[in-house]
């Protein structure tokens, strides 16, 4: 089983620092994850991805579900429509992500935060934990059903 990881960061630059760690300690074959992206929310409602790695065998489909899935969360931060909130409630379903994980992305995706998602082996997760914590930051995770999450959030562009 998989796991995702939710770092959050006060302000818009840690994430980039982040990043830059992740890729050091996989180059030196202290970590391995699958993928990881660097989120950041400037301002109310404009929120990006940026930074990926590991686009493995995802492709050009990687940066498409990570939007997808940020623009959901932000939405939810406001008054979400009734929709919404289904098709969240079916996502989560399929993909193992638990109500907590959705409710701690809600809270924290705040303008002028930068956010770093890691999407690793549940028995990594613990190792990049305790390398990222020198960096400060909150931390939530969630097991997931990784394929299934990106399919939901491709629309149709096939995913590994």
């Amino acid at each position: 089983m998989e796991s995702i990881l939710l770092v959050r960061y006060d302000n818009l630059f840690r994430g980039d620092e982040v990043k830059a760690a992740l890729e050091s300690m996989e180059r030196m074959r202290l970590i391995s994850f699958r993928e990881a992206c660097v989120i950041v929310n400037e301002m109310k409602d404009k929120v990006h991805a940026k930074k990926q790695l590991k686009l493995q065998p995802l492709g050009d489909v990687s940066t498409n579900w990570w939007m997808n899935f940020m623009k959901l969360m932000v939405k939810l931060g406001g008054p979400a429509p009734q929709k919404s909130l289904k098709f969240l409630q079916a996502v989560m379903n399929e993909t193992g992500l638990t109500p907590s994980f959705i409710e701690s992305i809600r809270e924290n995706m705040k303008p002028g935060t930068s956010s770093v998602f890691v999407v690793a082996d549940s028995d990594q997760m613990r190792l990049i934990k305790d390398e990222l914590e020198r960096y400060g930051g909150s931390f939530v995770t969630s097991p997931i059903d990784i394929n299934r999450l990106i399919r939901r959030f491709t629309k149709g562009k096939k995913a590994a």
